[in-house]
């Protein structure tokens, strides 16, 4: 008996998986939107992460951290973000790409009280773009972290506060306007070790494989 109930469950999970079953009530069809709007945010913010951190491994020698977003951003906004939010920027995109998700502990960083990011994601503008949290997070997930239109005080002390549209809008600004005015008007060269110098076709190939995308 227990042998064929097994059977049916098997059996609906192998129909679930191959589509032959479908749920119509209204509680999927909300999860679907949710998680599509989830995804189209994901990777809007990791698109132009991405782009600004080529720009800035291409084109920026500013900055002592050696990230391409934080030299992007500092090139573009000298003194107008602090070391915590720009740390705040570059783990974001760490948490996104090696995660797939929100969070993310930075093993090679030496402080170990502030190697640890969290963050909260507001589909609403907010000139600061980034806030810092005001305490540093534990680097443990709480079931209150998951419940993500109910986060507490503590959860919002304890992660980076981002603000989707805002940062997108920055990103923009600086792959479209800052950066093509900074090399028009010289302030901007392109970063190689050797300089401008005796670069070889191999090496300019190691540069396209690693940071441009080909459209076949």
């Amino acid at each position: 008996m227990e042998q064929n109930q097994y059977q049916e469950q098997e059996n609906e999970l192998i129909k679930l998986i191959l589509g032959e079953v479908h749920r119509n009530d209204c509680q999927s069809t909300l999860q679907l939107a949710i998680n599509s709007t989830l995804n189209q945010d994901f990777v809007q913010l990791l698109l132009h992460l991405i782009s600004l951190e080529q720009i800035g491994n291409l084109f920026c020698k500013r900055g002592s951290d050696g990230n391409g977003i934080v030299k992007a951003i500092q090139t573009s906004y000298p003194n107008r973000f602090s070391e915590d939010q720009l740390q705040g920027f570059k783990h974001l995109r760490h948490a996104l790409v090696h995660n797939f998700g929100l969070a993310i502990i930075d093993k090679n960083q030496d402080n170990k009280d502030k190697n640890k990011y969290k963050y909260i994601l507001y589909r609403e503008p907010n000139e600061e773009i980034i806030i810092a949290p005001k305490h540093n997070w534990d680097g443990i997930l709480k079931f209150t972290d998951l419940q993500f239109s109910k986060h507490c005080k503590a959860d919002k002390e304890t992660s980076y506060l981002v603000y989707i549209p805002s940062l997108i809008s920055m990103a923009k600004e600086i792959i479209a306007q800052i950066f093509p005015k900074k090399l028009q008007e010289g302030k901007l060269h392109f970063v190689h070790e050797k300089g401008n110098q005796n670069i070889t076709d191999e090496e300019l190939g190691q540069i396209a494989y690693k940071y441009f995308v080909y459209y076949l």
